[in-house]
């Protein structure tokens, strides 16, 4: 739905916007909240680097604003470090693959 509806609103010229949230202790929001703001649900307590590719791969959203205060130093680092030009991801490999799975 997300991507559903920011779309359209990209098709009648808006500037879209969405939120990612710190996962930094003791962040607040606009209000008493401190389990984080993000806009997407799904991405609530992910790193925020990932939350940002995610927002990035739907192809909706024009701004990505960080919901709550502060992110820690290493939270914008990792933002800053994502190619927003491209939709990438990363792969965390688990202990019992065969050889088909390796050469993904």
């Amino acid at each position: 739905m997300f991507a559903k509806f920011n779309r359209k609103w990209k098709e009648l010229g808006l500037h879209t916007a969405a939120f990612v949230s710190s996962n930094n202790k003791d962040t607040y929001g606009p209000w008493p909240v401190y389990n984080g703001l993000c806009t997407m649900e799904i991405d609530r307590g992910l790193p925020v680097d990932v939350q940002v590719r995610h927002i990035l791969a739907t192809e909706a959203i024009d701004d990505i604003l960080i919901g709550n205060a502060y992110a820690s130093e290493d939270e914008l680092k990792a933002m800053s470090e994502v190619d927003m030009t491209k939709t990438n991801v990363t792969i965390e490999t688990v202990d019992r693959i065969c050889s088909t799975e390796e050469m993904w």
